[in-house]
């Protein structure tokens, strides 16, 4: 390439100052200068990255994607940094302070004011201060701002995209419904959670825990992030549950499902492939559709005589003379049921009582059966129920789920008379 030269240099050669012109991308100037190049000149550009946001009212941080860092190289040999976030405003700090270590690069420090806008669009205004360090080839950047409000605000900016720990960590409510093969109606849970941590490491710690379904932990759980989908989770761990009677018992239990970029949406899957003869747990955000808190069950109290069915080790059963009673405890402001007949007697506390489709009501819970077969006593087990009784109470179905040790879980079937 074709290229001119012109510049100066002093009598005592202490001053050099050269611009090369070449003739390449409509005309390039690269200009010499004798000595090191300035630390505002080194320093200066457009840093993208994410932050993390702590404070006194709250354990949890604020991951903040999308942030900016704009370093400036004023005319004087200052440096101006501004600090853009969606989250946090508009800082800028003028006149930085810069120590340059040859190892570690670069030391910075400095005060300014930050602007932030609240949701009412009232513009206010924060007094700031900076500090950090950025490595000698600014692959590494590490700044944290302070702010004077709430009773004093760190946000630490990272160059780089945020580890998907950091941005799905949080306590997330919801309901779950549980399918097993052993029952047609699933069972729904309200007030589940779904706790996720981010932990020292970058790896990812979700626990699920349910009144119903004991406690779930699962470590190092994968997390996948797609630009339009948000997050796939995918992860393997140990579900404790513990029994009316008191006895702990632990399956093995594996995690699938999503997370939405904005977190609005959560579809989780909990699989226990050894309970029940496979229980699929699903966990989703909110309240559980068509649960109505206000339903206590108290239009359901009364007796349902019903027949029964059932198969135990290739023989099918059946039983006449089937009795459950409902009792609406104003105490506890729920639906209690017991039961007796061909398999024993039974008793189960605080039924979930819903909503249902046509006009008819949902029930669930558990309790513990003293079971007999034929006159003779089989022992005392753990059972769930789920039903469905019609709002008129006419029509009414009933499933007990048994696990009678070695003999598998059996599965009775009552329908009313």
């Amino acid at each position: 390439y074709d290229c001119t030269l012109s510049g100066t240099i002093s009598a005592d050669k202490s001053a050099v100052d050269l611009a090369f012109t070449y003739s390449i991308m409509g005309g390039t100037v690269v200009t010499f200068t004798l000595g090191d190049a300035p630390t505002a000149l080194l320093l200066q550009g457009s840093y993208d990255g994410y932050t993390s946001g702590a404070f006194a009212y709250t354990t949890t941080p604020i991951i903040t994607e999308d942030e900016n860092v704009t370093i400036t190289a004023e005319d004087d040999g200052s440096i101006t940094l501004i600090y853009t976030s969606g989250t946090w405003g508009t800082a800028t700090f003028t006149d930085v302070t810069v120590a340059e270590d040859e190892t570690t690069g670069y030391t910075l420090s400095g005060s300014g004011v930050a602007e932030m806008s609240s949701h009412s669009g009232t513009t206010s205004s924060y007094d700031c201060t900076l500090s950090g360090t950025i490595s000698a080839d600014k692959s590494t950047v590490d700044l944290a701002f302070t702010y004077s409000i709430m009773n004093g605000t760190v946000v630490t900016f990272t160059l780089g995209d945020a580890p998907a720990a950091l941005i799905l960590q949080g306590s997330y409510d919801g309901y779950t419904s549980a399918a097993f093969v052993y029952s047609s109606t699933p069972i729904v849970t309200d007030d589940e959670n779904v706790t996720i941590t981010a932990e020292e490491d970058g790896s990812l710690t979700l626990t699920y825990t349910s009144d119903t379904w004991g406690t779930a932990t699962f470590t190092g759980v994968t997390a996948t992030k797609d630009e339009t989908t948000g997050y796939t989770l995918s992860g393997s761990g140990v579900g404790t549950m513990t029994t009316h009677s008191g006895t702990t018992s632990s399956y093995d239990c594996t995690l699938s499902g999503t997370i939405s970029t904005d977190k609005s949406t959560i579809d989780l899957t909990f699989t226990y492939s050894a309970l029940m003869g496979g229980t699929t747990i699903t966990f989703a955000l909110g309240d559980a559709p068509n649960s109505d808190t206000s339903i206590s069950g108290e239009n359901l109290a009364g007796t349902y005589n019903c027949t029964s069915t059932t198969t135990v080790m290739g023989t099918t059963m059946t039983g006449d003379n089937e009795v459950i009673t409902l009792t609406y405890n104003s105490e506890t402001s729920a639906l209690d049921m017991s039961y007796e007949g061909t398999w024993g007697t039974a008793t189960a506390t605080g039924l979930t009582v819903a909503a249902g489709d046509n006009d008819s009501y949902t029930l669930s819970g558990s309790g513990t059966v003293a079971a007999s077969m034929n006159g003779g006593s089989l022992g005392t087990y753990d059972f769930t129920v789920t039903g469905t009784i019609s709002a008129d109470k006419s029509d009414a179905s009933f499933t007990f789920s048994i696990t009678l040790g070695a003999m598998g879980t059996v599965n009775v079937v009552l329908t009313q008379k």
